[in-house]
């Protein structure tokens, strides 16, 4: 016959558990009350305890602020004078490319008088509005296929802009190699090129041929001050029109452009506004301006900081309906991360 030998014999197992935790709970609970109450009375008979403790926490939090301002400010001047630093190194960079990218116009310069039918060609051509000159064909192009597509000139013209280039020792920077006598683009190296681009990409400039750059609103201002000044100006980097079917990264280019001057006793003598320039055309060189960013290591240098940089130039940009030009600050490159570096150029 089965029997309880004990009140614990009876709460063993699950109950035993249980009347445990609460037991536990109650003796917590007891324990907390009783810390409070003498915390209080402590608190009661000496107020001023809470008041220090409140004003060391205060005091310590501000000095905190204003060690992490001071902290925070002073990283952030080594940044700005980091970034300063950065953008002058990279764009002397830039400059010196773009100068060595130049050098070829010089030698395409001195060419003018040296191979045959050239020195000849703003005649042929004539200044836009002149009795006897080249014909627009639509309102930008010239038509110049009588003049600028004899083929002994296309031949002597490769021959010298090849070995210019190639002595550049610029591949796929330098892509194109132009003559515009009087600003009408007439003979241009190499008129389709492939080996400077990869993937399939390719600059076809067959629809350059003609181009009047002082007729074209976004190159006027530009070639304007090419004539104007005498000395070497860069444009860009700029959306070429004459290659819509192409990839986009062959279209974008800068423009280094150098105005020639005719010999004087050549008769050729353009008239700009009213004033007489002795200026035969440009000597232009087209420059892959993607191949140049990526060269220059900028993407890798702000990848591996996790920061991000722009590049931004000013550029007059022509409005159709005022007939003006205005001042523009275009991107030209970026790269999206945390802090900015800005270049401008």
């Amino acid at each position: 016959m089965a029997r309880k030998t004990s009140v614990w014999e009876e709460d063993t197992g699950d109950n035993a558990d249980e009347y445990a935790m609460m037991h536990c709970l109650q003796n917590t609970w007891t324990e907390t009350k009783v810390s409070f109450q003498i915390k209080f009375r402590i608190i009661k008979h000496h107020p001023h305890i809470p008041i220090v403790t409140a004003l060391c926490f205060l005091v310590l939090c501000t000095g905190g602020i204003i060690i992490t301002y001071a902290y925070a400010l002073q990283y952030a001047q080594q940044q700005q004078v980091a970034a300063l630093n950065t953008a002058q190194e990279y764009g002397k960079w830039f400059s010196d490319q773009l100068a060595l990218a130049a050098l070829p116009l010089f030698a395409l310069n001195q060419f003018v008088t040296e191979l045959p039918g050239l020195l000849a060609l703003p005649k042929l051509i004539g200044q836009a509005g002149e009795v006897g000159a080249a014909p627009f064909a639509d309102p930008l192009h010239r038509n110049v296929d009588s003049t600028c597509r004899n083929a002994s000139l296309i031949e002597d013209f490769n021959r010298v802009a090849k070995r210019i280039k190639d002595e550049s020792r610029l591949d796929e920077t330098l892509v194109s190699l132009q003559y515009s006598p009087f600003g009408v683009v007439c003979l241009v190296y190499p008129l389709v090129n492939y080996e400077d681009f990869e993937d399939g990409r390719f600059l076809n400039n067959t629809e350059a041929i003609g181009l009047d750059l002082l007729a074209t609103p976004e190159q006027r201002a530009d070639a304007e001050d090419t004539v104007k000044s005498g000395d070497l100006v860069f444009a860009g980097p700029i959306t070429l029109n004459q290659c819509a079917q192409c990839d986009p990264v062959a279209r974008q280019a800068f423009l280094a452009r150098v105005p020639i001057n005719a010999p004087i006793d050549s008769g050729i003598v353009f008239d700009l506004n009213g004033q007489d320039y002795p200026f035969w055309g440009f000597a232009t060189a087209l420059i892959n301006w993607e191949v140049m960013v990526e060269r220059s290591g900028m993407i890798e240098y702000f990848d591996n900081l996790n920061t991000h940089f722009v590049l931004e130039r000013n550029y007059r940009v022509y409005d159709e309906d005022t007939g003006e030009y205005h001042t523009k600050v275009i991107l030209s490159c970026c790269r999206t991360f945390l802090s900015i570096y800005v270049f401008h150029f």
